[in-house]
């Protein structure tokens, strides 16, 4: 499996792409603000939230970047 099959259903779905892109960046937001409660009964390593958010913003750049090249490819397609 490569990347470009993985890919696929992002890039075909732009703008779907594009609403996780969002949420996924303000999941992060959420996890560097403190919105989302620790909980008392588990131990976290100091800076926890900042590796989440990372994450969260990691992944918004790939859906991004596949809604930038459904969107790419839609414009090169012709219309019916």
């Amino acid at each position: 499996m490569d990347l470009r099959h993985s890919t696929k259903p992002f890039v075909a779905h732009p703008k779907s792409s594009t609403v996780l892109a969002v949420l996924l960046i303000l999941i992060g937001i959420a996890f560097v603000s403190g919105w989302i409660p620790d909980s008392p009964n588990r131990r976290y390593f100091p800076g926890h939230h900042w590796l989440m958010a990372g994450l969260s913003w990691l992944m918004s750049c790939f859906f991004l970047a596949c809604a930038f090249l459904g969107f790419k490819q839609k414009n090169k397609s012709p219309s019916h």
